[in-house]
């Protein structure tokens, strides 16, 4: 039964797009910060005020044909004072209260804090899972994901201001944390899984108080154990993102001022999404200001969508544009294709710091781009050179007017590269990099231009070739290793060996694949583990299915291959 909270009042929203208001027990002190949830017939409330408790309505009661029927609260639950939130999974019967209390000082230390609802009048305190600190927003769920130790496991996807947490929540005596992802962040808010419980999509609600565009992150969850971030999409506003939702293929976002925005799916693996309807409630502007659509709601089977508005109320919408549903099946992928000559020796380029979605390797991995468009604000991408190679300008080069130090621009050699306010720009005609040297892409947080295309060329002035593409036979998740020339095969194993292990040993460190590849071995590694490999020849090296590691916050200690110090 779907119900929103607006201005102190429940509306019951109908099916055919009406809406009946009724002023509730608002057990108000002047804050109308609350949250309301349904399970069954029943409205569970809480409240940002001290004190407040979890209010539970039973719902049947409105639904009387007299006018001004006065009702109270069916019962309260105050094992906790005020909550910024609250979820139900209507597949367990639980509910669970977060933000308790105020940060760490309130019950479950502001994390999760379970109630049972098997009977919704008399609810019950069922534990905490509090080793994770406050949690602002979570979803849990029955998990139906391809990770086959959590199968049918209740498992909860928790947004704590710094982290993306996962838990296991289904002994409650016992939750066991499964991961705890960072990124650099501002203060993760809230989430929503894909259907097929294969990616998290998340908002981070003060990204875009540097005037960036709406920032929507996308987090791999295929294994729980190491969730990864796949990709951040970049909206069209400035807006500030708030709650979003995921129904078929599409992600609902309830986006303050610019209001409800929904995004089709084209591929989660790289956070590619266009937005294909949006319904602005606050026209004015689309500010990163905290005013308008504070949520939705989009999970009617008529497909009806509710929006709230913080000034403006409640709107009923409907989606006019077809959303295709997402597979309920992972497609059968082809085998990966390997080139015939190491792939390294027609590379130009590595990315070594920057999005994906903002920095871009292109023309057979020569060219380093911002992409098609406009770029962003507060863009950083650092491009290693892989050779001795001549750079030229391919067709653009339009960043911002420089008129002080606040600008955007391509940086090698401490040289900075940019448009004058005449239109003109710097870069030379031709520019030699050596490999192993980088150029940097920064923009400000002010303004934005056209953007860059920059190309490089061998020195020889040789056409660049484009390898022979052929399948590869299926392999082991490891870190291979291919030889500038790598020698035919003889009698003796060492012929074709390409590493000798001078410290570690056991199943810690191992050479496999006839002495071409090293590996920590199958599944996860242990801790403390210190392996040093000495190359018996000159190799190009190339990752073969998998390089995940401890995520680096900057500091040590932490997880690392290292080469040449680096």
């Amino acid at each position: 039964m779907p119900w929103e909270m607006v201005f102190g009042h429940l509306v019951h929203v109908k099916e055919g797009g009406c809406a009946l208001k009724t002023k509730g027990d608002e057990n108000s002190s002047g804050n109308n910060w609350r949250d309301v949830k349904t399970y069954k017939h029943y409205a569970l409330i809480v409240s940002e005020i001290s004190g407040h408790g979890l209010q539970i309505f039973n719902l049947n009661l409105l639904l009387d044909d007299r006018k001004n029927v006065a009702y109270t609260e069916t019962s309260h639950y105050s094992e906790f004072g005020n909550a910024h939130n609250i979820f139900v999974n209507e597949d367990t019967g639980f509910a669970y209260a977060v933000g308790n209390g105020f940060w760490s000082f309130g019950p479950c230390k502001g994390g999760l804090n379970f109630v049972d609802l098997s009977n919704p009048e008399k609810p019950k305190s069922a534990g905490c899972y509090e080793e994770d600190g406050y949690t602002h927003d979570v979803q849990c769920v029955i998990y139906t994901g391809p990770d086959k130790g959590y199968k049918n496991k209740e498992i909860c996807f928790a947004s704590n201001e710094d982290t993306v947490t996962i838990i296991d929540v289904s002994n409650k005596e016992n939750p066991i944390q499964i991961a705890r992802f960072e990124y650099q962040h501002k203060y993760t808010h809230q989430g929503w899984l894909t259907e097929d419980h294969e990616y998290f999509i998340y908002d981070d609600e003060l990204d875009e108080r540097g005037g960036q565009l709406t920032k929507t992150y996308v987090l791999d969850v295929r294994k729980l154990s190491q969730p990864k971030l796949t990709g951040i999409h970049s909206g069209r506003t400035q807006a500030i993102d708030h709650n979003l939702y995921v129904r078929d293929n599409a992600v609902f976002q309830a986006n303050y001022r610019a209001g409800l925005n929904v995004l089709s799916i084209r591929d989660m693996s790289k956070a590619d999404f266009d937005e294909i309807a949006y319904f602005d409630v606050y026209p004015d502007d689309d500010d990163g200001d905290f005013n308008g659509a504070w949520s939705n709601y989009p999970f009617f089977p008529s497909g009806t969508i509710v929006v709230s508005g913080i000034e403006q109320g409640l709107f009923v919408l409907k989606l006019t544009a077809e959303i295709t549903p997402r597979p309920t099946t992972t497609p059968t992928q082809s085998p990966r294709p390997t080139r015939t000559s190491s792939p390294t020796a027609f590379s130009f380029w590595e990315l070594t710091r920057g999005s994906k979605n903002d920095c871009e390797i292109t023309d057979d991995e020569r060219c380093v781009t911002d992409g098609p468009g406009e770029y962003g604000n507060s863009e950083k991408c650092v491009y290693t050179a892989k050779k001795d190679m001549i750079l030229e300008v391919d067709g653009v080069f339009i960043t911002e007017v420089s008129y002080d130090n606040s600008y955007d621009y391509i940086e090698i050699r401490n040289e900075k590269y940019y448009t004058s306010g005449d239109g003109s720009n710097n870069f030379p005609e031709k520019l030699s990099l050596e490999k192993g040297e980088t150029l940097t892409w920064s923009s400000d947080s002010v303004r934005v231009a056209e953007g860059y295309k920059i190309c490089g060329r061998l020195q020889t002035d040789a056409p660049v070739e484009t390898p022979s593409i052929s399948p590869a036979p299926t392999a082991s998740p490891m870190v291979t290793l291919v030889p500038t020339t790598r020698p035919t095969r003889t009698s003796s194993p060492t012929a074709t060996s390409f590493w000798e292990l001078t410290t570690g040993g056991g199943t810690n460190c191992e050479i496999t694949n006839e002495g071409s590849c090293v590996t920590d071995g199958p599944g996860e590694y242990g801790n403390s583990e210190m392996c040093v490999y000495t190359a018996l020849r000159d190799l190009i090296l190339e990752v073969d299915g998998v390089f995940t590691t401890e995520a680096s916050n900057g500091n040590d200690p932490y997880d690392y291959i290292e080469i040449r110090n680096e």
